[in-house]
């Protein structure tokens, strides 16, 4: 995607649309991953693997088990 826009519309489209898709970069690393993309490489790793989802938790259902609820005048 970046390797396109690089391509089709400059370094700053680029720039702009890493900001937006991957917000938790700061703008050096943004800039860092764009450089390394317009000079034919790969970014590092680190900031490959922060451009992807992570994966979303599985939550298991919970059920709670409990016996009849007494009012404390049926305890006597």
């Amino acid at each position: 995607m970046v390797r396109g826009i690089l391509q089709r519309d400059g370094a700053m489209a680029a720039l702009r649309h890493m900001r937006r898709a991957v917000p938790q970069l700061s703008l050096l690393e943004v800039k860092d991953y764009v450089d390394a993309v317009r000079d034919g490489g790969e970014p590092a790793e680190e900031l490959i693997s922060r451009t992807r989802d992570k994966p979303r938790r599985t939550y298991f259902a919970i059920e709670t088990l409990a016996g009849p609820v007494r009012q404390a005048s049926e305890d006597r």
